[in-house]
């Protein structure tokens, strides 16, 4: 078994260049001192929470560790967000938001490293339109 590690902002640079960012929220096992520390959250209501929650993830700091183990369960909840009549709708504003945001954490001092990467990561989020 081969495992990854990377520090945040070579997985930044990793993920846009591979052009592969997973950002799936099963692939991920975070502290919960992390999340309270960089306070990490949600937002109830959007669609493609799981972006901005792995941006923010790595931009904090965080030490990705990627096993070569594929171990999941996928279950379907019914009263998910995207069972609502007017998920296209929430898809398509909660898009606009997510790449606003990559935008602005690109333009912030302390990402000035990776900017390059989050603009690039931004744009490649474009294509789901």
């Amino acid at each position: 078994m081969a495992t990854i590690a990377y520090n945040a902002f070579n997985r930044i640079r990793h993920c846009v260049t591979h052009r592969e960012w997973p950002h799936y929220l099963w692939l991920q096992i975070v502290r919960s001192s992390y999340i309270r520390d960089n306070a990490l959250h949600f937002q109830a209501g959007k669609s493609h929470k799981d972006i901005l929650w792995t941006v923010n993830l790595a931009i904090g700091n965080a030490r990705f560790y990627l096993p070569d183990i594929k171990d999941y369960t996928y279950r379907i909840n019914a009263a998910s967000i995207t069972h609502r009549p007017d998920y296209y709708d929430v898809r398509a504003h909660s898009y606009i938001e997510v790449i606003a945001e990559i935008i602005r954490l690109a333009e912030l001092k302390s990402n000035k490293a990776v900017r390059l990467f989050l603009y690039r990561h931004a744009l490649r989020e474009t294509r789901h339109f």
